[in-house]
């Protein structure tokens, strides 16, 4: 379309076309040029939208998930601290010679 555009005030200058006729050219032209201008803009916001709720929407996803590993290993802690609560009695027992409760794990010689 520019080119044409480029053409008509080619051939206006030269006298080949009148005044009037190359001006609707580039008015034509312009309409066109605006329209497809407001297209891409409409659709460049629509994609900036979508990717903004769509990196929302993992973000929050993300974020549930790692909530669900940090509870998982809050958990595993707490049933490793009274394991070892367990091994450490265990442990005094043994060390104080008083391993009866355990004679089938724990001789003492």
């Amino acid at each position: 379309a520019l080119t044409k555009v480029k053409e008509s005030q080619k051939h206006g200058e030269e006298g080949k076309v009148d005044h009037p006729h190359s001006e609707g050219i580039r008015e034509r032209c312009n309409i066109i040029s605006f329209a497809t201008l407001a297209e891409i803009n409409h659709f460049h916001q629509i994609r900036v939208r979508d990717f903004r709720a769509q990196m929302q929407h993992y973000l929050q996803e993300q974020i549930g998930f790692f909530r669900k590993i940090t509870s998982k290993l809050e958990e595993a802690l707490q049933k490793s601290e009274v394991q070892w609560e367990k091994c450490s009695v265990v442990a005094t027992r043994v060390k104080t010679g008083s391993a009866t409760a355990f004679p089938h794990r724990f001789q003492l010689s």
